[in-house]
């Protein structure tokens, strides 16, 4: 250790070399990482997905998902399934262990699906399996034009597409129009039947339509041909006047159907302010720059408006305007408190002294920026706001050393004797400190599932940054100390405050035996009973720049119908448009997203994206340091003066004004972390319907009735009706069964494919379909030819039709079936904890009644946080103990240093009381954060008086160590009062953890400075004479 000290000492051409180096590489390393504005969420998932079109939930159910879960379940690693069928669609999403070999587990899945495919209909397609892949929307790209249609936008959005894909760092771009060019022919039923056509012969001529695959090959001597047909390549007439026999009976396509040229029915439509359009989504990979990226997006428009003069294309959901915006309000004020911290040392001891500490801090930034590049890791909301917590105690090293240097050169030792001296006395007590402070946070990375990994960036940012400072102090502020400090600096005269504490300090220890356990019977109890009454939630509620509406029509509506529907509400909002500081309001309907990063595609579902005007600085941080100090100044004027949610409840109290049929659920979706899909999720499970069903209303009915429940719905909604088609006694006899009957009936009313060709935008299906399908009087009259060709019969006679009742959706996990109740609260006036513990007595109820419950959302949260931050912070205190057991070799000094944790909680706690917050999930982090940084000058102080010889002695070293303790102390909270004080936008997310490090450090001085020596002298009395 002291020959590390004097060789950077000595080498001083070295040291400055080295400090322009770690300089450098700091600056390369910010500009090249990824910027984003929360960590990407990515977890060892393999999705299945798979389907068969028209079929029902429970046939699906049957048919597919039950045989590859059972399967599923045999395979190494899955520790969680999840199936979800709607559609005509399946998805089943299984969790894998930690650390799994995920290219190992994709081909088990691969297996399973191969071996199991087997029982699926022949021309059902294989379900994919993939690795999860993670996309991270950053901007959403509108095509609109007065001249052309939905089906030209489409076509120009696929070319266009292809150059946003180009971009680097994008990894999916989605056409939410984009479907498959088609032809569709709508067979007139009657006609058919008029001229006594077969349908089964019919259909079989039809599907002879086109052939796409070649026909042969001739390599005659300089004459080399490939042969193939027009593969369907045909116009709209060419294709009405194809000549078909049927049965021997010559007919022309024209004189029984009609046909159209066109894309698929759009499953999703979308409206940009009102006017119909289509919309780009562009993601991005988890390495991929959002405000590059964005910026090259935005160049790509301006030159795709050049090309296309008749198209107008426009971009909403930027999300790079947020990720610079907090960028430049954090890194700023990460400057700010630099610069605070160098004044209060400049007031406290000196301005050299301020030089050295202040020039240290951004040295270890830059070296702790580097870290956290080459180890892969990008800049986002959480590294930078670690780094925000963590100025202030970055300070701690710089000031220990540089005040103990100063020490040494003011009692007239010379500058190289002072700056190895200081130095090397105080190289352990930081050196302890800075590994406490790390070990606090260091069990962090023990968090799993998506808690886990939206936070473990807080521990890469502080455990960088600490041992980045711990270097700095060491290696770079020795030499600045040598060249820098002089003796004859003024400095703040301490002698009257460390009078008043030196009495102070004498009383406390003459009572020590009386005081020191009460003292902790009070403060203990003070804790519980505080913690008792505050309020717990998940995350802090923050102002965003956007929200949502989402919602659900019945069943029985058309992607069409849903989109005409909602225009009324579309136009009251845009009419306020001005007045709630809305700058855009985008519509999906037959599509929305989900707060934890999934989505949804359904005719009847629907979502709005409000996005808001940029918000007005909010104080004086936001309107004259964040220009002033910001790296990339955006150039786009706040003007917002409402927080989203009062014109969330302005847009709310618009909705309610309308009465729309067939709307079933509508509700308003505020900008939240992605780690719950809503607050409170209820599940519950039950073979038992009807039970199951009065469970759900029974739960719904009781959470409706409490205050502060802003969006409250559930999946148990029923569904489309599934009509079965059994052979009657006749049709047995007659020589039909299901799968004839089947057969027969799906080119009619299935839009089933017959066919593919090939045209200038690649691969056109084939498509047949009734005329006037829609209509069940049809279905019933459909006629039918025997199996043996002998007769046409109607379907009815040949039939029974049982129509039976379904749900909307089944979800099931781990292979159980459940339905669940979802709900968000205002946590102003509820939390999700509070909700489900006025639900216990009817969850008692159910249970009773054999109904399973399941809690998720929130609560799942705790339950996993509780138990994970709980092992965490056993682990912490073990290395913390540790720690402190090599440096003082003493398990009574050990001890004495670790009674301060328990007793400095109750200032994080009283800090929440202070700045009237709800205790969260940060609050959590923050006390298992103050739990290594409130005992550091406790370190300090018991390093000093411990070799003292009586109670004098003590009091004078304990004298020694009240500057260096106050003054890293108030620097310490100083660095977090931006944060403390001035938390905006997403930042507000993590003031708890600064209101939980800064408070408890105030009352952990008072602790190290009072409480530790006074119990120092309970346990030493002997030996000072007492």
């Amino acid at each position: 250790m002291a020959n590390f000290i004097h060789f950077f000492l000595s080498q001083q051409r070295l040291n400055y070399v080295l400090l322009i180096f770690v300089t450098i590489l700091g600056v390369i390393g910010y500009n090249h990482m990824p910027k984003d504005i929360f960590p990407p969420i990515k977890l060892e998932k393999i999705i299945v997905t798979g389907g068969y079109p028209g079929t029902s939930i429970d046939v699906l159910d049957k048919m597919a998902v039950t045989k590859l879960e059972d399967d599923f379940r045999t395979i190494t690693g899955v520790i969680k399934m999840e199936s979800s069928i709607k559609n005509s669609r399946f998805k089943i999403v299984l969790t894998l262990e930690k650390g799994s070999n995920m290219d190992d587990r994709l081909n088990d899945v691969k297996d399973v699906i191969s071996n199991v495919k087997r029982y699926f209909p022949t021309d059902m397609d294989e379900p994919i399996a993939k690795v999860a892949e993670l996309n991270i929307p950053i901007i959403s790209v509108v095509l609109s034009s007065d001249g052309k249609s939905i089906d030209d936008l489409i076509r120009i959005g696929k070319d266009i597409k292809k150059e946003f894909t180009k971009i680097e760092g994008v990894s999916n771009v989605n056409l939410y129009s984009e479907n498959d060019r088609s032809i569709e022919i709508y067979l007139d039923t009657k006609k058919i039947e008029m001229l006594g056509l077969n349908k089964n012969l019919l259909i079989a001529q039809l599907k002879k339509f086109s052939y796409i695959y070649p026909a042969g090959k001739i390599e005659e001597t300089g004459n080399h041909l490939f042969i193939s047909t027009l593969n369907g390549d045909r116009t709209t007439e060419d294709i009405l006047n194809i000549r078909l026999e049927v049965g021997g009976k010559i007919v022309y396509l024209k004189d029984i159907a009609s046909i159209v040229k066109k894309y698929r029915s759009n499953d999703i439509l979308t409206r940009f302010n009102g006017t119909p359009n289509v919309t780009i989504g562009i993601f991005k990979n988890e390495k991929g720059d959002a405000i590059a990226i964005a910026e090259r997006v935005k160049e790509k428009i301006e030159e795709l408006n050049r090309k296309y003069p008749n198209l107008h294309l426009d971009y909403y959901n930027d999300a790079s305007q947020i990720v610079r915006n907090r960028l430049n309000t954090v890194i700023s004020s990460i400057w700010f408190g630099i610069i605070l911290v160098g004044v209060s040392v400049w007031i406290l001891i000196n301005g050299r002294v301020a030089f050295v500490v202040t020039i240290g801090v951004p040295t270890a930034l830059l070296i702790g920026t580097y870290t956290i590049y080459i180890t892969g890791y990008a800049i986002n909301l959480i590294t930078l706001l670690g780094a925000l917590l963590i100025v202030g105690v970055l300070v701690d090293d710089a000031v220990l050393v540089a005040e103990n240097i100063q020490r040494y050169i003011k009692n007239g030792e010379d500058p190289f004797s002072s700056a190895f001296q200081g130095a090397k006395e105080v190289f352990y007590p930081v050196l302890a400190s800075s590994a406490t402070t790390i070990f606090a946070f260091l069990p962090m990375f023990q968090l799993t599932g998506e808690m886990g990994e939206f936070l473990k960036m807080l521990p890469v940012a502080i455990i960088s940054l600490v041992t980045a400072s711990f270097l700095e102090s060491f290696v770079f502020l020795p030499l600045h100390s040598l060249h820098t400090l002089k003796k004859d600096s003024r400095e703040l005269d301490w002698t009257p405050v460390r009078t008043i504490y030196i009495r102070l300090l004498r009383f406390f220890i003459s009572h020590g035996k009386i005081l020191v356990p009460l003292f902790v019977m009070v403060t203990m109890s003070s804790t519980v009973l505080l913690f008792k009454s505050m309020k717990y939630q998940l995350f802090p509620e923050f102002d965003s720049s956007k929200f949502f509406i989402r919602g659900e029509f019945s069943v029985n509506y058309k992607v069409e119908e849903v989109a005409e529907k909602l225009r009324p509400i579309e136009e009251a909002i845009l009419e306020r448009k001005e007045e709630l500081y809305i700058k855009s309001v985008s519509l999906l309907a037959g599509y929305k997203n989900t707060t934890i990063g999934g989505s949804e595609a359904k005719p009847n579902i629907f979502e709005f994206f409000i996005e808001l005007e940029k918000r007005k600085p909010q104080n004086f941080i936001d309107e004259y340091i964040t220009p002033l100090f910001a790296p990339k100044l955006d150039n786009e004027k706040g003007i917002r003066d409402l927080d989203v949610h009062v014109i969330a409840d302005e847009v709310k109290k618009i909705v309610d004004k309308f009465q729309i049929e067939g709307l079933e659920e509508i509700s308003i979706i505020l900008d939240k972390p992605a780690v719950a899909k809503y607050d409170v999720e209820i599940q519950l499970s039950s073979p038992d319907i009807e039970k199951l069903l009065s469970g759900v209303n029974r739960v719904k009915d009781a959470i409706s009735k409490m205050d502060g429940i802003i969006m409250l719905g559930d999946d148990a909604k029923e569904g489309i009706k599934e009509l079965k088609i059994k052979p009657n006694r006749y049709g047995e006899d007659l020589g039909f069964t299901e799968t004839y009957l089947a057969q027969a009936l799906a080119p009619f009313f299935l839009e089933a494919e017959q066919g593919r060709g090939l045209g200038d935008e690649g691969i056109v299906i084939v498509i047949t379909t009734a005329k006037d399908r829609d209509n069940f009087e049809l279905l019933q009259n459909f006629e039918i030819s025997t199996p043996d060709g002998s007769k046409m019969v109607l379907l009815k006679d040949v039939a029974d039709l049982i129509i039976k009742k379904s749900f909307d959706s089944r979800f099931k996990e781990n292979g159980i079936a459940v339905k669940t109740v979802y709900a968000n609260v205002d946590n102003k006036h509820i939390t999700a904890i509070d909700v489900l513990n006025n639900l216990q007595p009817i969850f008692k109820e159910l249970q009773s009644q054999g109904i399973e419950i399941y809690l998720k959302g929130e609560q799942e949260q705790n339950q996993r946080l509780k138990k994970e931050m709980g092992l965490a912070f056993i682990i912490a205190m073990f290395l913390i103990f540790m720690t402190l057991l090599i440096m003082f070799n003493s398990f009574r000094a050990t001890l004495m240093i670790i009674a301060v944790i328990p007793l400095s909680i109750i200032g994080a706690v009283v800090g929440h009381k202070i700045m009237g917050m709800n205790f969260a999930m940060p609050s959590v982090i923050g006390i298992l954060g103050l739990a290594g940084v409130v005992i550091n000058n406790g370190v300090v102080m018991l390093d000093f008086i411990r070799d003292s010889k009586n109670v004098d002695d003590l009091l004078e070293r304990a004298s020694l160590r009240l500057r260096p303790i106050i003054i890293t102390s108030l620097t310490t909270f100083i660095g977090l009062s931006t944060l403390i004080f001035f938390a905006t936008g997403q930042a507000v997310i993590l003031q708890p953890i600064a209101v939980s490090l800064g408070y408890g450090l105030l009352w952990g001085t008072v602790l190290n400075l009072v409480f530790l020596p006074a119990l120092y002298t309970v346990f030493n009395r002997k030996k000072l004479g007492m």
